[in-house]
């Protein structure tokens, strides 16, 4: 009789013991599967605007008349961000557009968007150019890092974008602070 209990008692250890891994497989993966959910929700809604302006950067003041606007949206893997910058009466030929970290009066480039393609901004001084900025696309202080150091950047509020032009190729012509939306 003793033998049969020990036996029984060893396969109800045994059978608890499978119930038991089974339930924390099924329960990690459920977990994961509703983290990851909510981490593509969350990072879908991240959007970081800009109003541009003859003295929207530290040290910026061009004196021109030109105004514009940028948003970046991060799309739904976290690894890439959409744009579309906007701008009115630039004067001069663009020369590059680029997002720069400021501290102490010193820029720092973090990504290049010269190559952006366009509708009449860069060739009539006026429209949009949009395009699609990734982590590849990081230099300086960014590269080889993630989106979310970008962001996080930006949430310390030193991150500004500038359209630079052959005119006014040292500050921009215009410029502005990145912020969360």
């Amino acid at each position: 009789m003793k033998s049969k209990n020990i036996f029984l008692l060893a396969n109800i250890a045994v059978l608890t013991s499978i119930f038991l891994t089974m339930s924390t497989i099924d329960m990690t993966n459920k977990n994961y599967n509703a983290f990851a959910q909510s981490q593509n929700a969350t990072t879908s809604k991240i959007v970081i605007f800009a109003n541009m302006t003859n003295n929207g950067s530290p040290g910026m003041m061009s004196g021109s008349n030109a105004t514009g606007n940028a948003t970046f949206t991060l799309m739904g893997d976290g690894k890439a961000m959409s744009y579309k910058i906007s701008g009115t009466g630039i004067q001069g030929n663009i020369s590059q557009v680029d997002i720069s970290s400021s501290t102490g009066g010193r820029y720092t480039t973090l990504a290049l968007l010269h190559y952006a393609p366009t509708q009449d901004l860069i060739t009539k001084h006026t429209g949009t150019a949009t395009g699609n900025l990734t982590t590849d696309d990081f230099m300086g202080p960014l590269k080889g890092k993630q989106m979310r150091d970008f962001v996080k950047m930006i949430q310390d509020g030193n991150v500004y974008i500038r359209v630079q032009t052959v005119t006014l190729p040292l500050f921009g012509e215009i410029g502005g602070k990145l912020q969360l939306k």
